[in-house]
């Protein structure tokens, strides 16, 4: 869905203002360099993603009280009101 979104805004912006040029053209795309660069950036992203998930504080008294006190707000919420 994301992937979608973003694709949207793409042709959205494309289609708004026509006179923009194509600044990545097919040939820019096909060459070392941006391989190369596309390559480095997929690594460090994947490697920022390791990061931030090795910085989730799941040993945490306070971290582990905020999740079970909104998750039993959101069961009290389901047992106490209406369905409909």
């Amino acid at each position: 869905m994301i992937l979608e979104a973003l694709r949207d805004v793409t042709f959205w912006r494309r289609n708004f203002h026509p006179e923009d040029d194509i600044l990545i053209t097919e040939k820019v795309r096909r060459g070392e360099a941006f391989q190369d660069s596309l390559a480095l950036l997929q690594q460090e992203f994947l490697c920022l993603l390791a990061n931030l998930k090795g910085d989730i504080p799941f040993y945490s008294p306070r971290y582990i009280g905020l999740s079970r006190r909104s998750v039993a707000a959101g069961n009290r919420r389901l047992l106490c009101c209406d369905a409909s």
